[in-house]
């Protein structure tokens, strides 16, 4: 199946303190067989290594963006 007749998706992806869990988080979402992926992430207030992950995820896929950081939902 080529990229033009598989089926897009966006996923969006809150995170909050995620360092530990959501480079493999992103990569299983990545790896999915057969659709198009756009990755959308908010981080929440973190304190953790999670903003510096994923920069470092963007500069290797281009289909990670993030869309807010360091803002408190809820």
């Amino acid at each position: 199946m080529n990229n033009k007749n598989k089926p897009k998706f966006a996923v969006l992806l809150a995170a909050f303190n995620g360092a530990q869990f959501i480079e493999r988080q992103i990569n299983s979402i990545i790896s999915q067989k057969n659709v198009e992926v756009s990755i959308f992430v908010s981080i929440d207030m973190s304190i953790d290594k999670t903003e510096d992950i994923i920069n470092k995820m963007m500069k290797k896929h281009h289909n990670i963006f993030l869309i807010s950081k360091n803002i408190k939902f809820g």
